[in-house]
């Protein structure tokens, strides 16, 4: 595992994925799962991830909303016409099973493992959600559903997120399920067109879906949203589980406004968070850190065996 590995700059990082890739195309075939241009993605969200998880952890103090325990500050009723039961597959090959432990809830983000842009980014903004969480993120899933189940079989979806320090459930299964499971959470994703090679990337939701302990929507998150954010919102739901009364989205009238499929996975918009501006076809050469410029290695830069 990367969080086990004492990084001392980006190259030790370069030379870790480059040893990593060629052992999966010794093990799954001559054409790698993990393109170098995304492990240089990985290199990159491992050492800015680093980096906003400490400023975060630094300014949460200052930045976390009071709880008051007899009135949510964040309207945290449940959404009656979101989320479904899931009936997927999770990177073991076993049915994914919930845990409706009391108390427990869940983080559920759509994408998939060629993704060059808002998957790892997002999976790097959630490690630092658990931790600034500290104990309390045991208490948190997170889960990861495959919109391409073509090319993430269970095999596929564990050797991407071993790449990741923390649990994550890597959910897949068939084209039906997946698209049912979508639909649920109002979401869309569009297969491009293969390249000459047969890759493709596929256009999906970025929002981040908090899930009460009974796996019903309390809360929906743009992708620009920040780490402490959402921890502020998961403490909140934790102290008020009880909000029963459902609403629609139609009562919620920022969510309404906003088509939850309509973003592309490849198109990151002028107001995206600096932090997680990164690596989209409109920033190939360049990638922002919260306080540096830094220049981005080449986004096509092929592997060498």
């Amino acid at each position: 595992m990367l969080h086990n590995i004492d990084i001392v700059n980006y190259f030790d990082i370069q030379f870790y994925f480059r040893k990593k890739q060629r052992e999966f195309v010794r093990k799954f075939g001559e054409r790698p799962i993990f393109y170098m241009k995304n492990a240089l993605v990985f290199q990159w969200v491992i050492i800015i991830g680093l980096g906003v998880s400490s400023c975060s952890q630094k300014t949460e103090t200052s930045e976390q909303v009071s709880i008051n325990p007899n009135h949510s500050q964040i309207d945290l009723r449940p959404y009656s016409d979101l989320g479904t039961e899931i009936n997927l597959i999770d990177q073991d090959g076993n049915t994914f099973a919930p845990n409706t432990t009391i108390n427990r809830i869940s983080l559920l983000f759509f994408g998939y493992t060629f993704c060059p842009d808002f998957c790892p980014t997002t999976l790097s903004k959630l490690i630092s959600v658990k931790d600034l969480l500290d104990t309390e993120n045991e208490r948190l899933d997170i889960l990861f559903v495959s919109v391409d189940p073509q090319r993430d079989t269970p095999t596929i979806l564990k050797e991407y997120l071993k790449y990741f320090p923390m649990k994550v459930y890597g959910l897949t299964g068939t084209l039906d399920a997946i698209d049912k499971v979508a639909s649920a959470f109002d979401i869309s994703f569009t297969q491009g067109n293969p390249d000459k090679y047969g890759n493709y990337s596929v256009d999906h939701s970025t929002s981040i879906y908090l899930l009460d302990t009974d796996h019903r929507v309390r809360y929906v998150f743009e992708h620009n949203v920040t780490p402490t954010m959402i921890v502020s919102t998961l403490r909140e739901l934790w102290n008020h589980q009880a909000l029963s009364v459902p609403r629609l989205v139609l009562d919620d009238p920022l969510l309404a406004a906003k088509d939850l499929g309509s973003r592309g996975c490849s198109i990151l918009s002028e107001e995206e968070h600096e932090g997680y501006r990164l690596w989209s076809k409109r920033y190939q050469t360049l990638s922002r850190s919260k306080n540096n410029m830094i220049l981005q290695p080449s986004y096509n830069f092929q592997l060498t065996q």
